[in-house]
């Protein structure tokens, strides 16, 4: 009895081991991106997010190096999400920058509700020593596929090509990253600083045609660009 007791008892035990090892990377992150939110970045330790997936920091390690790592799988993978509705929308969208760039933002902000008190802290980190600043080189990739995407939007919005798109492209994702970024930063209510900023935004957004039929106005995009530069929110990107 004894033997048979220790044996249903070891075999317990194994099963526990193999159910902890069988825990998939998006079940942990998950779980770690969920903790995150309830109770922000800085008040969660790595030791407590293993412990909530129910595995030792070692185990932890091997998936996530650090929380830094963590929000950056999770830039990634929410881009892609909003890449493929953005991308999808557009087949059919109208030609109409004010009603695209509004339906972007609104997806993100859609997207980016449940995470709020997670995000808020980040949006507005620029310094670029950081891995989750907007311009750190861990995020090249990030920006390389949204900066792209505006690139087609403004082609299929404003009918502009090659360089010019690509420029254009670029102020329209930096018009967006400010806008979210001060959505994430205030409430729910009406007067939240990223709704004011997306209807101000508008104005802008449906005089950008005619701006593009003035004469010089690819030269000021150049200069714009140069500014930019200048102050390190702008860089060349690996088209290849």
């Amino acid at each position: 009895l004894e033997l048979t007791s220790c044996y249903f008892l070891n075999m317990f035990k194994n099963n526990k081991k193999s159910t902890k090892a069988k825990i998939s990377k998006n079940e942990i992150f998950e779980k770690s991106i969920s903790l995150f939110s309830e109770k922000g970045i800085e008040n969660v330790t790595m030791r407590e997010l293993a412990k909530a997936c129910d595995l030792s920091p070692g185990a932890f390690y091997y998936h996530f190096k650090n929380k830094d790592d963590l929000i950056l799988h999770y830039y990634k993978k929410s881009l892609d999400g909003h890449l493929a509705r953005g991308e999808s929308y557009l087949q059919s969208a109208p030609k109409n920058l004010n009603t695209v760039m509004k339906w972007i933002c609104l997806d993100r902000f859609g997207e980016f509700a449940e995470h709020k008190a997670m995000l808020a802290p980040l949006s507005s980190k620029l310094d670029i020593d950081s891995p989750l600043s907007i311009m750190a080189e861990e995020s090249l990739e990030i920006r390389q596929k949204s900066i792209s995407f505006f690139s087609n939007i403004a082609t299929h919005c404003l009918n502009t090509k090659g360089h010019t798109s690509d420029i254009i492209g670029r102020l329209l994702w930096l018009n967006h990253l400010l806008i979210v970024s001060f959505w994430l930063r205030g409430d729910d209510s009406t007067e939240n600083k990223g709704l004011i900023l997306l209807q101000e935004c508008k104005q802008v957004w449906k005089w950008i045609p005619s701006f593009l039929n003035l004469p010089g106005s690819k030269k000021l995009l150049v200069k714009i660009t140069n500014s930019l530069k200048r102050i390190g929110v702008w860089e060349e990107l690996d088209e290849s």
